[in-house]
């Protein structure tokens, strides 16, 4: 399935527990998929804080879970 979607909901964890206690801040973004799905995953450089809406795609993953990027324009 393609990675290519639209950022819904996006918030950062700022205190990582559980399995995730060793990563530093990391934003939890909600992605409606080109291809219909609804799926979370993590978000890169939300520092620049992403509007709802901007066209992302996936570019890797962490820990096993979608990396989301902004597309480029």
């Amino acid at each position: 399935m393609p990675g290519c979607g639209r950022l819904v909901s996006w918030t950062v964890v700022r205190r990582p527990s559980g399995p995730f206690a060793h990563r530093d801040a990391f934003a939890v973004a909600l992605v409606d998929l080109d291809a219909g799905p609804r799926v979370t995953g993590n978000l890169e450089d939300w520092e620049r804080e992403p509007p709802l809406g901007t066209a992302v795609h996936v570019i890797g993953d962490i820990d096993g879970i979608p990396l989301f990027a902004s597309k480029s324009p």
